[in-house]
């Protein structure tokens, strides 16, 4: 989110697992995590883009500050189990969602 302005709020595409907040009716309507997706991050981007379909909203809100280290399991070992499963969930991602729509920063 390098080209959105992050003093903002505002829609998103999606926002990681680690700084999601919902209402408690949103898994009636979009259903739960996708079990096929195993990797860090693409469950989170999945619902996210699911959301999005169901005629809700994703936003980013600047007063809500999480700390979180992502990314340290692939990068240490990038030819390992959970990198080449990170690489299949990321195909899979790619046929599920290849119709969705891109969203841009207002």
């Amino acid at each position: 989110m390098l080209d959105l302005d992050h003093t903002r709020a505002g829609p998103v595409d999606w926002v990681i697992g680690a700084c999601q907040a919902y209402r408690s009716e949103l898994p009636s309507h979009i259903g739960s995590y996708d079990e096929r997706i195993f990797s860090h991050g693409g469950e989170d981007t999945d619902w996210c883009l699911r959301t999005w379909a169901a005629g809700w909203e994703v936003h980013y809100v600047p007063a809500a500050e999480v700390v979180h280290a992502y990314g340290h399991f692939t990068r240490q070992r990038p030819l390992s189990k959970q990198a080449l499963r990170g690489l299949t969930d990321y195909t899979y991602m790619t046929f599920k969602h290849r119709r969705a729509p891109v969203r841009r920063a207002p």
